[in-house]
């Protein structure tokens, strides 16, 4: 576990300062992003909830299960959306690299380049 810390510990001190020299703006983006968030979670458990109440009388688990099945969809759905954002920011800065007009001119196979470059 050390051994892991040791290895986030520059993310840890990029962080810190970033919380220290950052102005007002950023305080007030990251209020805005945590209050958007919660309201987020809340309206998709009110909707969830008053959608659901009905079904409360077919089956006293179900109501627990498809709030459950709910938020696993929206969980599910953040989690691929920042899979794509990665896979855009790292072919954006693959195509945008410096190197790679140096790269591309050398006589090496561009498929096993791209692939190098690429993972």
């Amino acid at each position: 576990m050390k051994e892991f810390l040791t290895l986030l510990s520059p993310i840890f001190w990029t962080l810190k300062n970033e919380l220290l020299s950052s102005g007002r703006s950023f305080y007030k983006k990251a209020f805005f992003y945590t209050l958007s968030s919660l309201a987020f979670i809340l309206l998709v458990t009110k909707l969830l909830i008053s959608g659901m109440c009905e079904l409360q009388n077919l089956s006293p688990e179900i109501f627990n299960i498809i709030l459950i099945k709910g938020y696993s969809l929206i969980f599910l759905i953040i989690f691929f959306v920042q899979v794509i954002n990665g896979a855009i920011m790292s072919l954006d800065r693959y195509y945008q690299s410096d190197e790679l007009t140096i790269l591309l001119t050398s006589p090496v196979n561009r498929t096993a380049l791209f692939f190098f470059k690429a993972f």
